[in-house]
């Protein structure tokens, strides 16, 4: 009867339970509530100074030997006294804790400790302790004022056990529960804004050991490239340009950017039989990384009456270990004949000037011949279809399909330095293309199945498309 009574929660059955209670109808004092299943639980969390923690978040959770943490209490904000009450399942497992948390605006601080049985057993109170954690600072001292960021998104994430064998985190300790409650992780992968001083300087953000901090830096400052930074706190790995900044508790670690402007690449093109400029060209450029086969991060622009355009070059987030001084600067020029060249220089933070010079014609290398059906199997007429090296199918070579739904696309010898290094084609659609009944967005499906080898020189890759519903 106590233990249906446990569950429940009106007036009468709660003085009802409390009357079994007190006739001896819970529990004799002799057995131990382990035996019951059921125990009561109270804590009171408090800070380093001894106050109470108001709104600090607790669960109870099972630690098995063979098997997933399991969560036998909360969470639950506590009170304004710092205090929390839970009815949990006792005996479950060898071990059993207590996990706090707080979060606050650009703070987080967490803490586990082991439950004290005895003291719940007694109908006593267990003080948790949610020490202060470590504080990291961003220092964007290198932009000019007029450039600094008003602020900086950060995310948060546990340490998972590869940090903690690279030096971060806590070995030992259990990880950051993912139960799916919307107490403690719900407050986890969060976005802490920190606001950006008049000095360059962001505020403290405050982290557990256990945790670590990406800034959200690279795009955020238009005109400028993070070139390089130091940090004086452990960090494990990289994400993308960042590293995964860890803390040490009761110290302030700083991590320090240094920027550059983004490099500018201009771009002549001329007639190569006239040495006329030529107006309306495309230009793309992207970066390759060393040892990397295609090229990154395009960005693009068109030629000016005098044959000029300038292009800053896209950095985008690069991945771990990619060094700029390694990376090669690739530009595509193609004029309004769909002639293309290539160019390909080593990467400057001044880049020096590139001269292009287009034909007006020229002759095919390869061809890619095919055709397009719809999901029923009609031809797909007025489909403009892109042949490229990478992923970035808006610029490549391109060719509309007629009316049966072919097509052809001739690759000159320009683009054989691209293509050649990954050996393959890859075919896309350049634009939306709607289902016959207008109702449904095509593509062409997964990058497997339209991703081709390149044929040797003089030679005629055939194929045969069908579009699928866009995913």
């Amino acid at each position: 009867i106590q233990y249906v009574l446990m569950e429940t929660s009106t007036p009468l059955e709660v003085a009802l339970r409390h009357f079994l209670r007190d006739r001896g109808g819970g529990a004799p004092p002799s057995q131990s509530p382990l035996a019951t299943g059921r125990l009561r639980v109270s804590t009171m969390t408090v800070d380093s100074g001894g106050d109470a923690v108001p709104g600090a978040v607790v669960q109870v959770v099972a630690l098995p030997m063979d098997s997933e943490p399991r969560l036998l209490g909360g969470p639950v904000r506590a009170d304004a006294r710092g205090m929390v009450h839970l009815d949990i399942e006792a005996g479950v497992a060898p071990r059993i804790v207590i996990e706090t948390a707080l979060a606050m605006p650009a703070a987080f601080r967490r803490a586990i400790v082991d439950l004290d049985v005895n003291a719940a057993q007694e109908g006593g109170t267990q003080v948790v302790l949610l020490p202060e954690g470590g504080r990291l600072q961003i220092d964007l001292q290198s932009l000019p004022e007029n450039a600094r960021p008003t602020h900086v998104d950060v995310n948060v994430m546990p340490a998972t056990p590869h940090h903690i064998a690279l030096g971060l985190g806590v070995p030992g300790e259990p990880p950051p529960l993912a139960l799916g409650s919307v107490g403690l992780q719900a407050r986890v992968n969060r976005l802490p804004r920190l606001m950006v001083r008049r000095d360059g300087t962001s505020e403290l953000l405050e982290l557990p050991p256990g945790y670590v901090a990406v800034p959200e830096l690279g795009s955020r400052q238009p005109g400028w490239t993070m070139r390089s930074f130091e940090y004086n706190g452990p960090s494990a790995g990289r994400a993308w340009e960042v590293p995964l900044l860890g803390v040490d508790a009761g110290r302030v670690h700083v991590f320090r950017t240094q920027w550059m402007r983004t490099p500018t690449v201009q771009v002549v093109v001329r007639s190569r039989e006239t040495r006329e400029p030529l107006d309306g060209a495309d230009v793309w450029i992207g970066l390759r990384p060393q040892g990397a086969r295609l090229p990154r991060y395009g960005t693009g622009g068109k030629t000016s009456a005098t044959g000029v355009v300038n292009v800053p070059m896209g950095m985008g987030l690069r991945p771990p270990g990619w060094s700029l001084e390694d990376s090669t600067v690739v530009v595509v020029v193609r004029g309004q004949a769909k002639r293309t060249e290539v160019v390909m220089q080593k990467f400057e933070w001044i880049p020096r000037p590139v001269e292009v010079l287009l034909a007006s014609s020229s002759s095919s290398v390869v061809r890619i011949e095919g055709s397009v059906v719809y999901p029923s199997g009609a031809a797909a007429a007025g489909v403009v279809v892109v042949a490229a090296p990478s992923n970035l199918l808006t610029f490549g070579a391109e060719a509309k399909t007629d009316g049966d739904g072919n097509f052809a696309i001739a690759l000159d010898e320009a683009w054989l330095p691209l293509f050649a290094e990954s050996g393959m084609v890859r075919l896309g659609v350049a634009s939306q293309v709607l289902s016959q009944d207008g109702r449904q967005l095509l593509d062409l499906g997964e990058v497997s199945r339209r991703e081709f080898v390149l044929p040797e020189s003089g030679g005629t890759l055939i194929v045969a498309l069908r579009l699928v519903p866009a995913e």
